[in-house]
């Protein structure tokens, strides 16, 4: 269904990307302190071809949206250790509008 929207788009006129079926949005996967240096690690997940794919009027009437392709953006990342010592995560997303 994704590529059915993408090939819809093509026939209108849209014009592809260079390397648009590459990673173009990331998820989070893990973060970890080690010596006062926050490492992120991130999953690739959804390619520009899919994102765009997916808002087709027809993939939306039939995905809710926790199915459609949309990636969260992370803005923040803080890092710190409860009263317990365990390590905890802060992370802020950017509003979808």
């Amino acid at each position: 269904m994704l590529e059915a929207g993408w090939q819809k788009l093509l026939g209108s006129g849209f014009k592809p990307w260079p390397n648009d079926l590459n990673p173009s949005s990331y998820r989070f996967a893990s973060c970890c302190v080690e010596a006062s240096i926050v490492e992120v690690a991130l999953d690739p997940c959804l390619s520009y071809r899919d994102r765009i794919g997916g808002r087709q009027s027809e993939f939306v009437e039939k995905f809710p949206k926790s199915f459609q392709p949309t990636p969260l953006a992370v803005t923040t990342v803080i890092t710190s250790h409860d009263r317990s010592g365990e390590e905890r995560v802060l992370i802020t997303l950017r509003d979808e509008k």
